[in-house]
Formats: C-alpha cells, structure tokens, sequence
C-alpha cells in the first residue's frame, strides 16, 4: 500500500488508484468495480467492452490494492480472479498494471495455478533491515517531540564502561530484538515499538521490553479452529459467511470459531467493513506456526 502510494511522487505520472473493498468472485462484479476505477459511466457490461473501453482510455498507470479480494478458495471462487488477469493482460500494451497481493495469498495463488502466473514481473518487496527500523521510529519520536530513554533495559553498569555508551549498546540490542521479532516489517515494529513505551513526564518515554505472544497458545488450539485462521491468513480478510464458503462447515461453528479467536486476540475486525484478519499482535506468530505446521504455502 505503502508503495502504491509513492508510485505518482516517484514516476512524475498521474496514477489511477482503487482497490476491491470485499471480496469480488464474479466476472461481472469485476467488470462493474474495474468500470467504476476508470470512472466509466455508464458501466461497461462485458469483459470485452471494458477492454476496448480501457485501450481508448488515457490512464498510463493503473495501480489496484489487496488484488487478493479478487477469489475465495471454493468452487467457483476463482472466477473474479481470472477474468481479472483476462483484462490485465488484454490491456497491457498501453496501460502500466502496478498490482499489490498479500503474501500468504500469493502463495496460494501461486502454488494453486501450478507456479504458473500471467504477470511480466514479480517483485517480493524486500524486508526493511534493522537501521532502517531504528530511523523510522526514532524519526516519529524526534516529529512528534518525544525524548526516549532505554536505561530501564540496563541490567547491570560495567565497570570501565560509561554508562551513554551502555545505553547505547542496550538501544542496539533492542532493535535487533524488535527487528528479529517483527521480520522486518515496519508497521508490525511500530506496534511492538508502542507496546514497548511508558510515559514518565511531559514528552518524555522511557523503553521496557515488549512481549511477544507465545507458540503454546496456538499449539493448544483445536485442528478446526487451526483451519480457520488458515483460512483468513490465505485471503487476508473473510467474513464469517465466507469463512463458512471456504471452509465448508457449519455457519454456526464458523460464527463461533471467529469469536472464539477474536476473545484471544488473534483476530481483529474492521470497525467499518466488520472482515476478519490477523491481528497485528499476533500476525507473525500465526504465520510461523502454520507454515510449521504446513497449512501454508511457500
């Protein structure tokens, strides 16, 4: 997302932006929300016409977010998906397809189409490294005027050692902690970063270490509701009818078993749209579990 945004800055070109809010599994809703990104009106009502539409249209570059709302794995789930990559590729040679796909649903897209994919290029964005962590944090700190300490993580003063320089080094421990935790993921850093403060004066923080959730936790769930939260980790966000669709199971159950993970903390719900994902919390521990577990793809 992040990304997409800097595209229009980093190109020097006007980009068109939109994204599926819910999950799109029929070609028609395709061609009416793809309509809609254009600014088409009226709609265009085929595949075909929306593609002609496209061609004579002046938008250079196209970028969509959360492209895996686009399928729900179910019969007849992948229908959206692939009229979809239809009218990428029929439009490719004057529009610039800019295309954002969550990990672990690429993955399953990837490895469900036989690792055979229409795209001219795919590109994992890289994880951010431990510096780069460190200056994002500190660079909101230092904007938003907030002095931060980090001697509450001095266990013990060295003797021959100044105690800025022990400072210095504790800070160091501490985000390569927060890095290895987080994989490098900047908005999963930020989480814990502000898991990690405690107010002390007017502007001022001092840093404790944070908690991360434990394996054990998950290691106790029950098998179904394991696949559910693989289920809602494949597609990024599912409602609880979609959760039932995919999973083939009772709504009943389904209703429960969102519930069940949201008391825990290992889901949250959009205030706006009410879907079910990952909480951040517990986003980098759900992933390493079940690719453990081998419920995910690779």
């Amino acid at each position: 997302t992040t990304t997409l945004r800097a595209l229009e800055r980093e190109l020097g070109e006007s980009v068109l932006r939109g994204e599926p809010k819910g999950k799109l599994t029929r070609p028609i809703k395709v061609v009416h929300w793809l309509s809609d990104v254009f600014g088409f009106s009226p709609r265009a009502n085929s595949e075909n016409e929306l593609i002609e539409r496209i061609r004579e249209d002046r938008h250079p570059i196209v970028a969509i977010d959360n492209c895996h709302n686009l399928f729900l794995r179910k019969v007849g789930g992948f229908d959206g998906w692939e009229a979809f990559i239809r009218i990428v590729n029929a439009t490719c040679d004057n529009v610039l397809w800019v295309l954002a796909v969550n990990q672990a649903a690429w993955d399953y897209l990837h490895n469900a189409s036989g690792r055979v994919h229409y795209f001219r290029r795919v590109l994992e964005l890289p994880s951010w490294s431990e510096d780069e962590i460190r200056r994002l944090l500190m660079t909101r700190m230092r904007r938003a005027r907030y002095r931060v300490s980090f001697s509450d993580l001095v266990v013990t003063e060295l003797e021959g050692t100044s105690l800025s320089a022990q400072i210095g080094r504790t800070a160091q421990g501490y985000f390569r902690l927060l890095w290895d935790s987080t994989g490098g993921n900047p908005r999963l850093a930020s989480h814990f970063w502000l898991d990690s403060l405690v107010p002390d004066g007017e502007r001022e923080v001092r840093v404790h270490l944070f908690s991360t959730p434990p394996i054990s936790e998950l290691e106790r769930l029950p098998d179904n509701i394991v696949f559910v939260l693989t289920a809602i980790t494949e597609h990024e966000n599912l409602s609880i009818e979609e959760v039932a669709q995919t999973m083939n199971l009772p709504h009943d159950f389904c209703a429960f078993a969102c519930r069940f993970c949201l008391e825990r903390g290992l889901l949250s719900r959009d205030g706006e749209t009410q879907r079910l994902r990952l909480s951040q919390r517990w986003q980098r521990s759900v992933l390493r579990f079940l690719k453990r577990k081998h419920m995910l793809r690779d």
